[in-house]
C-alpha cells in the first residue's frame, strides 16, 4: 500500500515514514537468534549444570536496572524527537543493506576501501554475537540452574532481560561506528522517498 503524505503534514511525520526492512538482514538477524536459543537448548542437554546455591550479589541486579533505565530513557527520547521508532530498525533497514554492498564493491576503490569493509565485518561480527548472545541465553535460561546466579537472575525472565540490555548496548555502539564506516547511500534521497507522495491539500 502506497502512503500518502500531504503537504501539511509536520515534517517530523514524514521523516518517520521508513523503507520496508531489507528481507537479507531480517533473515540474518532471524537466523542468529534462533542459532543463539538452539545451542543455548544443546548446551542444557548436553552440559548439564550442577544445582548451586542462590548468591544475590552475583546477579547484579541494580546495575542492570541502572543500566536499563538509561538505555530505555535514550531510546524514548530519540522516539520522541524522531517522532516515530522507526528508527530503531535501521540496523536492519534497505538503506544499510544498500550502504553495505556499496562498501564491499568499493572496497578497491580507494585506500580508504582497504580500511572501511574490514572494519565493517569487525563490526558486523560484534552485531552478530550480541544478537546470538541474546538466544542464547532464552535457551539456556530453561535450567533453573544456569540462570539463579546469572546476571538478572535468579528468574528466567530477568536473565534474559540483562543479557538483553547489554547486547542492545553493544549494539548501539557498534552500529554507531558501523554509519561512520559504511559509505553513503548510493540512491538519491528523492528516490529513497519514492513511498512517500506527497499531493496539495
Amino acid at each position: 500500500m502506497q502512503t500518502t503524505v500531504h503537504h501539511h503534514t509536520p515534517a517530523k511525520l514524514r521523516r518517520a515514514v521508513a523503507e520496508p526492512p531489507s528481507l537479507p538482514l531480517t533473515v540474518l538477524s532471524t537466523a542468529l537468534l534462533l542459532a543463539g536459543v538452539g545451542l543455548g537448548l544443546f548446551l542444557v542437554q548436553w552440559w548439564p549444570s550442577d544445582q548451586q546455591p542462590h548468591r544475590p550479589v552475583e546477579n547484579r541486579v541494580l546495575p542492570h536496572v541502572i543500566i536499563g533505565a538509561i538505555v530505555t530513557f535514550g531510546m524514548a527520547h530519540v522516539t520522541a524527537r524522531r517522532g516515530s521508532a522507526v528508527w530503531m530498525a535501521w540496523p536492519i533497514s534497505r538503506g544499510v543493506w544498500r550502504r553495505v554492498n556499496a562498501t564491499v564493491r568499493g572496497t578497491f576503490a580507494d585506500g580508504l576501501g582497504l580500511l572501511r569493509t574490514p572494519a565493517l565485518l569487525l563490526l558486523g561480527l560484534v552485531i552478530g554475537a550480541a544478537v546470538l548472545r541474546i538466544g542464547m541465553q532464552v535457551g539456556l535460561s530453561v535450567d533453573p540452574h544456569r540462570v539463579i546466579n546469572a546476571w538478572g537472575g535468579p528468574t528466567a525472565v530477568g536473565a534474559v532481560a540483562a543479557v538483553t540490555v547489554d547486547a542492545l548496548c553493544v549494539v548501539a555502539v557498534a552500529c554507531g561506528l558501523a554509519h561512520l564506516v559504511l559509505r553513503p547511500d548510493p540512491y538519491p534521497r528523492a528516490l529513497r522517498r519514492r513511498a512517500v507522495r506527497t499531493t496539495p491539500g
